[in-house]
């Protein structure tokens, strides 16, 4: 079992995130070159757990320009960077399996001080949560705009 663990957040199975040592996020869009972060990122970096990500190229990159840090110090993140989706998958895909070697007890404090300052981060970012709405909020806009020209 893993020798550090996520605690404090309702809306996730604790004992069964408890259980892996990274979370293997895979992103909405991973085949155009667009940033858009969902849930599915920000819980790990809610609860406080490692993870990869497959998502479009540059997406690691995106999030450290938001602030945050990543794992490439530890392991392999030049996946972020391949353009072809399929081979940023296998990429990924491969990564997974060399990191069942990886040693997580002995690289244990680098990853909880990663992982705490991503949960201070993300716990701080308010204004992230007001810019995405408001990106949000102008795509329904925008589309609703074309509805309306259609239906006349």
């Amino acid at each position: 079992t893993r020798s550090f663990h996520v605690t404090g957040v309702q809306t996730c199975a604790l004992p069964i995130y408890n259980l892996s040592y990274f979370n293997l996020v895979l992103e909405s869009e991973a085949t155009k070159p667009v940033f858009f972060l969902t849930e599915k990122t920000v819980k790990p970096l809610l609860i406080g757990q490692p993870f990869v990500i497959y998502a479009c190229q540059g997406f690691l990159q995106h999030l450290k320009t938001l602030g945050f840090r990543t794992f490439g110090e530890l392991w392999d993140e030049s996946y972020d960077q391949i353009r072809h989706w399929r081979i940023r998958a296998k990429a990924v895909a491969e990564l997974c399996v060399k990191l069942r070697d990886f040693d997580w007890l002995a690289n244990q404090d680098q990853l909880q001080e990663i992982c705490q300052y991503n949960q201070k981060h993300i716990n701080n970012l308010t204004w992230l949560a007001t810019q995405e709405f408001h990106s949000f909020e102008t795509t329904i806009e925008s589309i609703a705009v074309e509805i309306n020209k259609n239906v006349r």
